[in-house]
């Protein structure tokens, strides 16, 4: 008898102290409510690992070899085009249809081209791409540009990428400063 006494006694003291410890969880949330949360503060033995840079675009036809229908002078060649100087350029013959073809190396995903006109832009043109300079397929036809630069999004895939001009906006041909590629 005197064990069961005890055990009750235990079992009173347990839930009294139960009671207790769930009362002062009620009563401190309660009382924080309105509070602001504090921020978590960095503890020995976590790492944080910072945020990856994002990597600028890189324009895989800087360099690259280059072929073109004509070049009106020797200096305008088309290796200009792809040199990553906005000084130099292409210039074609004066004359439709003049094209200028980019051999990136490889097959790759091309998302953006820009063409950084001269004077003599390209008013009527496609972008086509290749995978052997024998087969194109038209990607892209631009029609009314208005020259200065001209920021394209395509989805193509291929080794070569052609501006194939149709129609210059002047009587002086086709003239790139840049031609730029991009892979995303």
């Amino acid at each position: 008898m005197k064990a069961l006494g005890q055990k009750r006694i235990i079992i009173a003291l347990f839930m009294a102290a139960f009671c207790f410890c769930m009362a002062t969880i009620i009563y401190a949330e309660d009382s924080n409510k309105d509070k602001p949360v504090p921020k978590p503060t960095p503890t020995a033995g976590i790492i944080s690992t910072p945020l990856p840079t994002p990597v600028e675009p890189v324009n895989l036809a800087q360099g690259k070899t280059v072929t073109v229908s004509s070049v009106e002078k020797e200096e305008l060649k088309g290796s200009n085009a792809v040199d990553g100087d906005i000084a130099t350029r292409w210039g074609s013959e004066f004359s439709d249809p003049q094209w200028i073809a980019v051999d990136l190396g490889a097959k790759y995903v091309v998302n953006r081209i820009i063409f950084r006109w001269d004077e003599a832009f390209g008013k009527n043109y496609t972008i086509q791409v290749s995978d052997d300079t024998i087969s194109w397929h038209v990607v892209k036809e631009i029609r009314g540009s208005m020259g200065g630069a001209d920021d394209i999004s395509i989805s193509a895939a291929g080794r070569y990428v052609r501006m194939y001009g149709l129609d210059s906006g002047t009587s002086h041909g086709f003239s790139l400063r840049e031609f730029e590629i991009y892979s995303y």
